[in-house]
């Protein structure tokens, strides 16, 4: 038996070689998979998919990393939680590179297609500090 959800991840990119790096190193610190199942296996295959991005993305004000999957029983709040390490580095790079000061990381979470979306908004707080926010119900859904 199944449980679709599709996870979408959007934010300002500027360059994929300096996002593949940091993503490699934060995925060297994740905790191994079970083989079984494993509640950060999302979290697995997002750092995987963006470790394997080349290339400068030219656009007149900058680029748009897009990453999204259909997973079985994903938990969007873990998947969060899991790379609080990881959106902070993120969002604290040089601005030449990813996100600036004042830039926002959505996570778009859908169940089963029939459900409202949720997004997850992470930035940096007035002090530095990570902030995510929960939004619940979305008036759209991905699915009919």
């Amino acid at each position: 038996m199944s449980h679709s959800v599709h996870l979408h991840v959007c934010f300002r990119c500027y360059r994929q070689e300096e996002l593949a790096a940091l993503a490699k190193e934060h995925l060297a610190k994740l905790p191994a998979e079970d083989p079984l199942y494993d509640v950060t296996r999302e979290a697995h295959r997002y750092l995987e998919a963006l470790a394997e991005r080349t290339g400068t993305k030219l656009a007149p004000f900058g680029a748009v990393s897009l990453w999204g999957m259909v997973g079985n029983y994903t938990q969007e709040d873990v998947f969060v939680d899991t790379l609080r390490p990881f959106w902070k580095a993120l969002l604290t790079m040089d601005p030449q590179n990813t996100p600036m000061e004042g830039e926002h990381i959505l996570v778009f979470c859908e169940h089963e297609q029939d459900e409202p979306c949720t997004a997850h908004e992470i930035y940096l707080g007035k002090s530095g500090e990570l902030v995510v926010t929960l939004h619940d119900d979305l008036p759209f859904s991905f699915g009919l």
